[in-house]
């Protein structure tokens, strides 16, 4: 990968910023305000199948993904980066495999515990680093698997770890949903950062709660993603549908989004406009794992809430006060939380129960 500095007056005549090199300082302040560097990894993992539309199951590894992933994390801070964004499920790779029944065992072999030697490593990378970190990851918690993300303070702290409220689709016949609790920003001296995942992004009862609480930098993890107008694709898996949603959101809550995923990542300004991307999904994955750009910090809001704003108890008491009366006032069943054990998961695995898309 080409470092950071070598990069720098092209990059800043591309965006009319300035980007002088960020210097990481250890024992002190780590990086500039004004210069923040925020950077979206887009390289596959170990056994990852490519190209991205190969649909053959090469299998997960975790020992190797997390080593993979503690590399990165190390060239991310020798290139000045301050926060490094990692895909969703990335660790141990999400698993496009279109059957299920075939790839869950291992997917649950090679889960992340963050209880585990495997987590501790990610720590121990991160402290060494001295940068922040955002992961995902198949979690692995008792009985039951989450799509979780976590992110990482440059000590190691985790300052949010989250799970996938309502994972989409197929997805929800093998992890188990998370908690409206997961829907949280925190402050940083470098602004206040929060995270979604995925088609999260399409849904109020996921995006309303977090973009309330104004998020300076937004991490929006995706999978994988092809490039724009790429054929053989299902809707749902294109460039022009999940990156019109992060976008969208940038939009809407005013942040600077970091768009990670393997293949094509972007990240947009706080205006809805691309400040780096992928030129191209399917080329040079090892050596340009992550995009990056650099951000003033100095110029962020710093405040948790807008009474008067569009994500607003107001706004929010207007559209309860406006639901149609036609329709029912009755729960239904998209908000009941569903569960799945890991031993019913990988009977259903043996018996072929499993979803095929």
């Amino acid at each position: 990968m080409i470092s950071l500095p070598k990069l720098v007056g092209s990059l800043a005549f591309l965006m009319g910023t300035s980007l002088a090199s960020p210097i990481v300082k250890r024992n002190g302040t780590r990086f500039d305000p004004a210069d923040f560097v925020v950077a979206a990894v887009r390289a596959a993992p170990p056994q990852w199948s490519l190209p991205l539309i190969n649909y053959t199951y090469g299998g997960m590894n975790l020992d190797a993904t997390v080593a993979y992933a503690a590399d990165l994390i190390q060239q991310a801070s020798d290139d000045g980066v301050g926060l490094l964004a990692f895909p969703e499920l990335y660790f141990p790779g999400y698993p496009k495999y279109l059957d299920a029944n075939a790839f869950v065992p291992d997917l649950v072999d090679n889960s992340l515990s963050m209880d585990g030697p495997q987590w501790r490593q990610l720590v121990a990378a991160v402290q060494h680093a001295a940068i922040y970190v955002a992961i995902g990851f198949s979690e692995s918690d008792g009985d039951k698997l989450y799509m979780s993300q976590a992110l990482l303070s440059p000590e190691g702290d985790v300052l949010i770890h989250r799970r996938k409220l309502r994972p989409s689709g197929g997805e929800r016949t093998i992890w188990s949903d998370g908690n409206v609790g997961g829907l949280e920003v925190v402050d940083t001296p470098y602004g206040r950062m929060g995270m979604l995942e995925c088609w999260e992004h399409f849904h109020p009862s996921m995006t309303f709660n977090v973009q309330a609480q104004l998020e300076d930098i937004h991490i929006g993890a995706w999978p994988y993603t092809p490039n724009y107008n790429a054929t053989g694709w299902a809707y749902w898996q294109t460039a022009d549908v999940n990156l019109a949603a992060a976008r969208t959101y940038a939009v809407n809550s005013g942040a600077v989004s970091v768009v990670p995923s393997i293949g094509k990542a972007v990240i947009f300004s706080a205006q809805g406009l691309v400040l780096t991307e992928t030129p191209d999904a399917e080329t040079r994955m090892s050596e340009e794992p992550f995009i990056y750009t650099s951000v003033n910090t100095t110029a962020f809001r710093r405040t948790a809430y807008n009474i008067n704003g569009e994500e607003s108890w107001g706004t929010l008491q207007q559209i309860v006060n406006s639901f149609p009366k036609g329709n029912p006032k009755a729960q239904g069943s998209f908000v009941l939380p569903k569960e799945i054990r890991v031993d019913d998961l990988l009977k259903a695995a043996r018996n072929g129960s499993l979803y095929h898309d």
